[in-house]
């Protein structure tokens, strides 16, 4: 990892420096129907990269990051779910980045 978070979905694309990390949080898992795809919470202005209903790491921003596909133009957080994700928590903690776990039993 160097000083910048990729996330990729599909042709969608966000990035940012790991120091607009305010911290995380482990999430999940989650239901087909509200983890799958790419979308959008207008509660909390936050974006979702879902490929699987395991769990996921919600990265949360200092400042908001620009972006085209969140109505408003800009988001706070974006929750990625990947295969290891507390290797991604191991990984953001090694780079000074906070976070806490909220995953809830299957």
């Amino acid at each position: 990892m160097d000083d910048r978070i990729v996330a990729r979905f599909g042709r969608m694309r966000l990035e940012t420096d790991i120091g607009n990390l305010s911290g995380f949080r482990l999430t999940g898992p989650y239901r087909w129907w509200r983890a799958i795809g790419p979308r959008g919470s207008g509660a909390d202005r936050g974006f979702t990269f879902g490929t699987s209903t395991h769990g996921g790491v919600c990265l949360c921003f200092e400042e908001w990051v620009e972006t085209w596909y969140v109505r408003g133009g800009r988001m706070e957080s974006l929750t990625v779910t990947v295969d290891d994700v507390d290797g991604l928590a191991r990984a953001l903690e090694r780079r000074g980045v906070t976070g806490r776990d909220e995953r809830t039993s299957a």
